[in-house]
């Protein structure tokens, strides 16, 4: 998968397991995975705190049970990627997955996802 924000590329850590792309507080039963602590050196450095009206949308990676835990338990955040309203995630090297609302997809072939709010 690669990563495009407002046009522009953006690094997705290793070991990445899951990008989290949301735009409400919470999700997966109630974390708040962007977190309420100041970021971490090779995070995101300049946000605003999510509202549900600000019309942005919070990119955040993940590595597994672990980043769960920790989120859920308010112990750290995921790693916050970006606030945007235009992204785009280009899959290069099919097959994936993509969940979108509780929904699974299965992607088989190389395309482009483009989320944009209006």
């Amino acid at each position: 998968i690669e990563l495009e924000i407002d046009g522009k590329a953006v690094a997705i850590p290793r070991n990445t397991r899951s990008l989290k792309l949301v735009n409400i507080n919470s999700a997966a039963s109630g974390i708040f995975f962007w977190g309420y602590k100041k970021s971490r050196a090779d995070e995101l450095q300049i946000w605003k705190r999510p509202q549900l009206n600000d019309g942005l949308i919070e990119v955040m990676a993940t590595r597994g049970g672990g980043d769960l835990a920790m989120a859920k338990t308010h112990l750290s955040h995921a790693h916050r990627l970006a606030q945007s309203n235009d992204i785009r995630l280009k899959v290069v090297r099919p097959p994936t997955y993509l969940q979108i609302d509780g929904e699974g997809w299965y992607i088989e072939k190389p395309c482009v996802v483009h989320i944009k709010l209006h």
